[in-house]
């Protein structure tokens, strides 16, 4: 049997997919304007500018950099950079996706991370399949799956998958889902 890192050393790709019960557009929103992705995930602001050759950027969230300062380190500005190679409002996103928090991810080159999404069933009734793939560097990879913890990944790209389903469905991601449990 394999496992998804196995398959991933072989390949160089990584993929997932992902059903949510929302339109398209609500999906696009939540991949490409902050007030979303400040919500699940790495909660980083995200800066895109949708045309090619525009600005794919990924924010380091003010609480991480206040965290790594009080612990003597400093984070960058930036937590991944990249070059929109294709937008397709809102179906399809290609970038370029580079690590900059990690010198020796940063040093591997981009990676290219596609989401394709596709909407279907009755009116009302929305589901989209959100696909995500990555294709890049070894290193990359890994730290996308969240093997790589010292990259920052906080549990790879399934993980900020799900979140994100998570916020469209019910408006809570998992921190907070976790914080009600706790709390009740």
């Amino acid at each position: 049997m394999h496992t998804t890192l196995d398959t991933l050393a072989r390949s160089g790709v990584y993929r997932t997919t992902v059903y949510i019960k929302a339109d398209a557009q609500t999906i696009w929103d939540a991949l490409t304007k902050s007030e979303w992705t400040e919500r699940y995930g790495f909660e980083a602001p995200v800066e895109v500018d949708l045309k090619p050759g525009g600005t794919y950027r990924i924010l380091t969230p003010q609480r991480l950099r206040n965290d790594a300062r009080e612990n003597g380190r400093e984070l960058p500005e930036t937590l991944v950079e990249g070059e929109v190679l294709a937008a397709y409002p809102p179906r399809r996103l290609v970038t370029t996706f580079q690590f900059t928090r990690d010198k020796e991810l940063s040093q591997e080159g981009p990676g290219r991370l596609s989401y394709e999404i596709e909407g279907f069933g009755p009116e009302g009734h929305d589901v989209t399949a959100v696909t995500v793939s990555f294709e890049g560097p070894p290193g990359a990879n890994l730290a996308l799956l969240g093997a790589n913890h010292a990259a920052g990944a906080l549990g790879g790209l399934d993980w900020v998958t799900s979140d994100l389903k998570s916020v469209v469905e019910t408006g809570q991601a998992f921190k907070e889902s976790s914080r009600g449990a706790a709390a009740g």
